[in-house]
């Protein structure tokens, strides 16, 4: 059967181990309710013959003011991406990237794609905004499929640490996060769920938090509301999302202020 891509699921934008890809991952920001601040990240594949390459545009004068030394400033920074992506024949992220590389009406109104290049061993990631030039066919089986991707990487990369695999319970990003009573704020976040998994509960120890007063949680975005935070005392809080299978994830906050 074939799969349906939406157009309104792409977001608009203004070293391997072998070819199992268990190592080195890339992840498509593509699916319901995805944007560019909260993700939904949907595994292309395996990486193998990793190449990202960094680089930043320099502009130089030559001045009296400095001595006829050249001065240097940075005005742009970008690169370029190569590596090749095994994955299972009729994955959705394949086909979501081929319709945007194809679909002139998907192209100039997205304009580029949002990846993450994975190390599941650290979890860590770059995330790059690309613009593909090449997906082409290397290799081809009933089950998997290899291509390889050439893209320009447009804007500054983002490294970021704490990924957590989609595939599991998790809720982006990981860390602490500073809640100011002072500067009081909603703290958004995007949580992603095992199949078939749903949230039971958010939990302050034994404590279950009240779903509209206390917090919202719908289409994969999680609020936890200022109002409820600013009652915390201060210190560090730990909310943990209880889910009816897998893992419980957690949130830690670092609560500061007086709120006065």
């Amino acid at each position: 059967m074939a799969i349906i891509i939406e157009k309104s699921k792409f977001p608009s934008f203004a070293a391997s181990v072998g070819q199992s890809g268990k190592r080195w991952l890339v992840y498509l920001n593509y699916g319901v309710n995805a944007t560019e601040q909260n993700p939904v990240w949907t595994m292309l594949g395996g990486i193998i013959n990793n190449s990202v390459n960094f680089k930043a545009n320099v502009t130089s004068n030559n001045t009296k003011d400095t001595g006829m030394w050249e001065e240097s400033v940075i005005t742009s920074k970008g690169g370029e991406v190569s590596f090749e992506v095994i994955f299972k024949a009729g994955n959705e992220a394949q086909a979501a990237f081929e319709e945007f590389m194809i679909n002139d009406e998907i192209t100039n109104e997205k304009k580029m794609l949002d990846i993450a290049v994975v190390d599941l061993d650290e979890s860590e990631y770059f995330r790059l905004k690309i613009v593909p030039s090449a997906w082409n066919l290397v290799a081809n089986s009933s089950d998997m499929v290899t291509k390889s991707l050439t893209a320009t990487i447009n804007g500054k990369p983002e490294y970021h640490t704490g990924w957590l695999n989609p595939d599991e319970n998790g809720v982006q990003p990981s860390g602490i996060v500073v809640f100011d009573k002072d500067h009081a704020e909603d703290k958004t976040f995007s949580v992603s769920l095992a199949d078939g998994v749903t949230v039971t509960a958010i939990k302050n120890g034994d404590t279950a938090l009240t779903s509209g007063t206390d917090y919202n949680l719908a289409s994969g975005t999680l609020v936890i509301k200022s109002s409820y935070l600013a009652t915390c005392d201060n210190g560090i809080v730990t909310l943990t999302v209880a889910c009816s299978g897998g893992n419980n994830p957690e949130l830690t906050f670092a609560v500061t202020g007086t709120g006065e």
